[in-house]
């Protein structure tokens, strides 16, 4: 049997990884310390890792290659790690698979056709106390028959979205901005 493990992390890193072939592991590095901003401030124009696309300051994406879905077996775990900035309130955040017409090079978020392969709640957490990072797993083998469906592939090309809502908040507004000492002025 094929094993495959995708791994998140956030501030975030995500990474795939697992049994390709018999019993030789896979791994590939999706998102890696990914800084996710106010979800209610203005999208930022801070650079992006390469093949990376920034869709709203709470949404990173990043399109699957024919190569990673070919190499992914039958069983397919996601880990998500979350680590501390500055929100210090509990918040929502998931990762999606996104189906985009086959060769575009982004798409409209608003729009998009996307399946939900995770959802988890952080924690109230303060950068400035260990721990602070919190790991979360979701088995998605079901996962993998779609990336073996030629008659998606075809059709389709499949990113990874990795989505985290978060408030920084600001003066007279609370939150970590005003709350957690390192983190005025961070949006």
């Amino acid at each position: 049997m094929k094993r495959t493990l995708l791994l998140l992390m956030l501030t975030a890193s995500l990474f795939f990884s697992g049994r390709a072939a018999a019993q030789d592991p896979y791994s590939v590095t999706l998102f890696d310390q990914v800084i996710y901003y106010g979800m209610y401030q203005a999208t930022v124009n801070e650079p992006v890792q390469d093949g990376m696309l920034r869709m709203k300051n709470w949404c990173y994406t990043k399109k699957l290659t024919q190569e990673q879905l070919n190499a992914f077996g039958d069983d397919l775990k996601v880990v998500v790690t979350l680590n501390a900035l500055c929100d210090n309130y509990d918040r929502i955040g998931n990762v999606n698979m996104v189906m985009v017409p086959k060769g575009a090079t982004d798409y409209n978020y608003d729009t998009a056709t996307r399946i939900e392969i995770g959802r988890f709640i952080t924690p109230f957490m303060n950068t400035n106390v260990q721990p602070n990072e919190v790991p979360y797993e979701f088995q998605v083998d079901h996962l993998t028959k779609i990336f073996h469906d030629n008659g998606i592939t075809n059709m389709y090309d499949l990113w990874i979205e990795f989505e985290v809502y978060g408030y920084q908040g600001g003066p007279g507004q609370g939150g970590a901005a005003v709350e957690i000492p390192g983190c005025a002025g961070r949006s």
